[in-house]
């Protein structure tokens, strides 16, 4: 199992709601894609078996299809689980939640 499966894999576990999918069509063997839609967020993470995870947030509904997109990563993660946390926290919504509460009194 390559390391964008696992990913694959650990994010599903943690969200089952998600929606995830694996390209690893783009580039060959070395290279793979993985989108993940939740809630109102969308992460997309490149692979690069030499360089790790590269972790970008963009828009969900882009003001052009490809806005954000082949850009390059907004951060860069050698290890798996360091690039999994970080998608967790990007997809977090309850920061949002407590965020519009607080704003609400």
């Amino acid at each position: 199992m390559s390391e964008i499966e696992k990913l694959e894999q650990a994010i599903r576990h943690e969200l089952p709601a998600a929606r995830v999918s694996i390209d690893e069509t783009v580039r060959g063997s070395q290279s793979a894609w993985l989108d993940i839609v939740y809630g109102e967020k969308w992460v997309v993470v490149e692979w690069r078996g030499e360089e790790g995870f590269g972790v970008s947030l963009l828009p969900i509904h882009p003001a052009y299809p490809g806005e954000g997109l082949f850009e390059g990563p907004d951060e860069i993660f050698a290890d798996l689980e360091d690039a999994k946390n970080r998608i967790l926290l990007l997809l977090d919504t309850s920061t949002e939640r407590r965020l519009r509460r607080v704003a609400l009194r």
